[in-house]
C-alpha cells in the first residue's frame, strides 16, 4: 500500500520558499531539491496556492514565493491544503461477512482517535518550526544554485 508524500513534499516547498528571502524560485530548483518531477511540484504549488501560503509569477525571472510568515502558518494548514480526506480508508469487505461490523465499528473510534491525535500535533507546530533549523543549510544550497 502506497503511502502519500504529498504533506512532507509541501513542507520542504514551503521551507525552501521561507529562505527564499522573498525571491521567486523556480519549479526546476525545486524539483531538484525534491528529486522529482517539476510536475510534480507544480501541482503541489497549485495547491498552496489555493490555500493562499504561496503565490506564481510566469516568465524567466518568475517561480514561486511564499505569501505568509512562517509562524503564521500551521502544519495543519498545510496538511489539510495538500492532502485530500481522512488518513484511514476502510475495506470493502464482502457484505455477508460475519466479523466485518464489528471490526468497523470496533476500529472507526481508533482510528478517528488517532487521526484525531495526529491533527492536534500539527495543529502545534508551524512552519517557523521547522524551517528555522535548516533555513542556513537551505540558503546555502539556493546560493549555489543561483551560481
Amino acid at each position: 500500500m502506497r503511502k502519500s508524500t504529498r504533506f512532507p513534499a509541501a513542507v520542504h516547498i514551503m521551507t525552501m520558499l521561507a529562505a527564499g528571502d522573498d525571491e521567486y524560485l523556480s519549479s526546476d530548483v525545486i524539483a531538484a531539491s525534491l528529486d522529482t518531477n517539476r510536475v510534480v511540484v507544480r501541482r503541489l504549488i497549485k495547491a498552496l496556492s489555493e490555500a493562499g501560503f504561496v503565490s506564481s509569477q510566469a516568465g524567466v525571472f518568475g517561480g514561486t514565493r511564499l505569501e505568509v510568515a512562517p509562524k503564521d502558518v500551521s502544519l495543519l494548514q498545510i496538511y489539510r491544503a495538500v492532502e485530500e480526506g481522512s488518513v484511514f480508508r476502510f475495506h470493502s469487505p464482502h457484505p455477508r461477512c460475519p466479523i466485518a461490523d464489528c471490526v468497523t465499528e470496533d476500529l472507526q473510534q481508533v482510528l478517528q482517535d488517532a487521526e484525531s491525535a495526529m491533527e492536534k500535533k500539527l495543529a502545534s507546530k508551524t512552519l517557523h518550526d521547522v524551517a528555522h533549523r535548516g533555513s542556513k543549510l537551505m540558503k546555502q544550497f539556493l546560493q549555489a544554485k543561483r551560481d
